[in-house]
């Protein structure tokens, strides 16, 4: 288990450090492969999300893909919202419930590859009860 784990974090700071492209490489090693649910969020979240498709060793089950920026990408199991940066709206809001609402259906024991580039905290945001989205985004 040790093993794989520091497999995965490998594979995690090759990504951070050298990109998507290292990233590729270690896919194709078998270190994730089979059936996954994968969920993309931030400024990278379309990149991430279709280098993670073009993977011939992994087959997107479902997903969902959070970014600030629009894009005519086409990926074929994942739900593409757009969400606002610098402050969260209620197309954050509702990206983020639908999120939230993929998540929840996900059976136990499924692989889940959650990729998360910058200005996520704004894009992924539900508010505690009784805070309203306009609240939480002027502090």
């Amino acid at each position: 288990m040790k093993a794989k784990i520091e497999s995965h974090q490998t594979l995690l700071h090759n990504i951070y450090q050298e990109g998507w492209s290292k990233g590729d490489v270690e896919f194709s090693k078998g270190v994730i492969s089979g059936h996954i649910y994968l969920f993309s969020v931030g400024k990278n979240a379309h990149s991430m999300a279709k280098s993670i498709e073009a993977n011939t060793r992994v087959h997107i089950k479902d997903g969902n893909l959070i970014s600030s920026q629009p894009s005519d990408l086409s990926l074929s199991m994942i739900q593409q919202f757009q969400a606002a940066h610098p402050y969260p709206t209620l197309d954050s809001l509702s990206a983020s419930l639908e999120l939230v609402n993929l998540a929840k259906k996900i059976p136990i024991g499924e692989t889940v590859v959650f990729c998360i580039s910058g200005v996520a905290s704004s894009l992924i945001c539900i508010p505690a009860k009784g805070i309203e989205i306009e609240e939480l985004a002027e502090t």
